[in-house]
């Protein structure tokens, strides 16, 4: 049986050097790759239960562990900056952003875990996703953390990560939560200016370059499994972010 989420050739083609490594016992497969990668993706766009997997997927336990095994090398951060190099470049730009707009998000945790926390202005009880993306919406960047942390703080976090896979990064973009900690972090420890998106007073009006973060939160919602926090650590929370971003590079016309 095949389902949306399933992988094509081509789209095979870009991932398959992240995920195929020789096994170090010299054990023979008993499930290929690509159908374990099928499987998680499906896991990603319906948001069900790794025990409830379909039966003609490999069992959930050999599908959960490939997952947890690619996290902990970082594979799926490294595919969604490679496919990010490669949506850029095919739409004609630079391989690495010169410009990140940071924003953050916060959502209920429906698993117990150790970094969970009520965000008071958004009486959210959870935890809190913060993304720093490209002009074009590309992710480059994730960090997730307990609700109750301040995002000026955390923002912090996520500007070394984001520097560290963007080291082309000229310029940052942020709405007024940043100012303070984040935005004297990045200009005097990274000597990179802040443009602080001011608070529209009167009517209604697009901030420039804000409303690009927040169609990339609003693409993320496609994948079920981000409806909520269901990860009981943050590292599986990011990582979910991660395959999300994965999904949707593999789908876009430049990739």
């Amino acid at each position: 049986m095949n389902y949306s989420s399933d992988l094509t050739d081509a789209q095979w083609a870009l991932i398959r050097e992240f995920t195929v490594r020789p096994d170090p016992r010299g054990a023979v497969r008993r499930h290929s790759m690509r159908e374990i990668i099928n499987a998680i993706l499906y896991v990603s766009k319906t948001g069900c239960q790794w025990r409830l997997l379909p039966v003609n997927f490999a069992p959930w336990q050999t599908v959960y562990d490939h997952f947890r095994r690619l996290r902990l090398r970082g594979a799926w951060e490294e595919m969604m900056l490679r496919l990010n190099r490669r949506v850029r470049e095919k739409r004609g730009r630079a391989p690495g952003p010169s410009y990140l707009i940071i924003d953050s998000q916060s959502v209920k945790s429906a698993a117990e875990g150790p970094e969970r926390g009520f965000h008071g202005g958004k009486k959210v009880k959870g935890r809190g996703r913060q993304i720093a993306v490209d002009t074009q919406g590309l992710i480059w960047a994730v960090h997730v953390h307990a609700a109750n942390k301040a995002d000026t703080m955390e923002g912090c976090v996520l500007a070394d990560l984001a520097m560290e896979n963007a080291p082309t990064t000229q310029a940052w973009c942020a709405d007024a939560g940043y100012r303070g900690t984040f935005e004297n972090y990045v200009s005097k420890e990274r000597g990179l200016p802040v443009h602080i998106s001011e608070r529209i007073q009167d009517g209604f009006a697009v901030l420039p370059r804000r409303w690009v973060v927040e169609r990339t939160f609003a693409w993320g919602n496609g994948q079920r499994r981000l409806s909520k926090d269901y990860e009981k650590s943050t590292l599986c929370s990011e990582a979910m972010i991660h395959i999300s971003a994965i999904a949707r590079n593999l789908r876009t016309p430049a990739a």
